[in-house]
């Protein structure tokens, strides 16, 4: 799942300057291989803001009122958040999305990667098969050097 989203993150360290955090438009992709939600600058994927290890995150919507330190969650509407707690970080990244249903299917998509961890590679799973089709079909598509496929004789 990926798109366009603002964005804000409050780092541990952000709590020290108390100005207003300010929303960002970027490009946010949720990679579930590696169960990471990524925000980057834009689609072309070449510089990354930050990322997210999401196993172990709390996904959320923030209570009105609640404090945010700065980020003004109260006047956003469709507005979610993931927090990543550890030992060495405690962060908190704001979403707002532009419709409810834009909410609700990455609220249930981050929601399952938290849930079930990292999705195995497909292209790791096997089908299994008779091996002598496979060998066949390998020899009837092989090109040879002279740009010619190789016939069954």
């Amino acid at each position: 799942m990926e798109g366009f989203m603002l964005t804000v993150a409050q780092h541990r360290r952000s709590f020290q300057y108390k100005k207003k955090q300010e929303w960002r438009d970027l490009f946010v992709k949720l990679d579930d291989i590696s169960a990471r939600l990524i925000a980057l600058t834009d689609r072309s994927q070449f510089e990354v803001c930050w990322s997210v290890y999401l196993v172990g995150a709390d996904i959320s919507t923030p209570v009105p009122g609640e404090s945010s330190n700065g980020i003004d969650v109260d006047d956003t509407p469709y507005c979610f958040y993931v927090r990543e707690t550890s030992a060495a970080k405690d962060c908190t990244h704001y979403f707002s999305t532009p419709t409810g249903s834009t909410k609700k299917a990455w609220v249930k998509a981050l929601t399952q990667v938290v849930r079930d961890g990292p999705r195995a590679p497909r292209i790791a799973a096997s089908q299994p098969g008779n091996e002598f089709d496979f060998q066949a079909r390998v020899v009837k598509s092989r090109p040879h050097v002279d740009g010619t496929h190789a016939v069954r004789v």
